[in-house]
């Protein structure tokens, strides 16, 4: 009798438990659904604008025309990296993708995700201070590094409360390239900081929740450091800010 009593409580322990893990999974991919077509909507948003001032606009001068049509070029390749990368998050191609390795400037890749980040978010004004040393670069894939850049800085300018103020360094020494991304917003709690690389994973506490993501930009970040043989770092201060470093072997993985 003793011995029905345990597989009975062993039974409804395991069914007990079988239910919070289904609920917790559907929650997951509740939210996920969520914010994936939240976070779709900024690079599309932002091209259609670029797309509908040239059409409506005609007056345009050409300088400003080049800036509208890189703009949407430029949301639409973002767009088309973001769903490549929905779709590498559920497989585990990504890990054995092909990079293709080419000499890339570090002031370069910052002038064009600076350029593109500021269109975007241009109400807001950002300020922005930029020290790259003179030929630091690294050899890298400049599609996925610069994607992983763009992830680091957006996330810099969305999570300030007030005007962002994102300073941007790239440095080569004892042969790494390390750039960092340092802002003056929000802060992550150290509670957080273990876990905010991790895939899916978003902070809800404060006013983060309802900041638009899926919680797998900093996840790619760190996969795209990693595959080329670097790593990322992050130091953050509740309410005082957060610097992100990445560090890349100069020549290539």
């Amino acid at each position: 009798q003793g011995l029905s009593v345990l597989l009975l409580v062993a039974a409804f322990l395991y069914m007990l438990r079988t239910l919070f893990r289904a609920k917790e999974v559907e929650k997951i991919r509740r939210d996920l659904t969520h914010n994936i077509t939240h976070e779709l909507k900024t690079p599309i948003a932002a091209a259609y604008a670029s797309v509908d001032a040239l059409r409506t606009m005609p007056e345009i001068v050409d300088q400003r025309r080049d800036d509208y049509l890189d703009m949407a070029h430029g949301e639409l390749q973002r767009l088309g990296a973001m769903v490549d990368e929905i779709l590498r998050s559920s497989t585990e191609k990504f890990a054995t993708a092909e990079l293709r390795l080419e000499e890339c400037s570090v002031a370069d890749m910052v002038e064009r995700v600076v350029k593109s980040l500021d269109m975007r978010y241009a109400s807001r004004k950002v300020e922005w201070c930029i020290e790259v040393d003179e030929g630091c670069a690294v050899v890298a894939d400049k599609f996925y590094l610069e994607g992983a850049l763009s992830a680091v800085v957006d996330n810099a300018i969305k999570y300030s409360s007030e005007q962002p103020k994102v300073k941007l360094r790239g440095r080569v020494h004892s042969g790494y390239t390390y750039i960092s991304v340092e802002d003056c917003g929000l802060g992550i709690p150290r509670k957080e900081q273990r876990r905010i690389f991790d895939k899916f994973y978003r902070i809800t506490s404060g006013d983060r929740y309802s900041t638009s993501g899926y919680g797998i930009g900093l996840y790619f970040v760190r996969s795209v450091v990693e595959r080329h043989g670097g790593s990322v770092t992050l130091s953050s201060k509740l309410g005082e800010g957060s610097c992100f470093t990445l560090k890349l072997l100069r020549y290539g993985k």
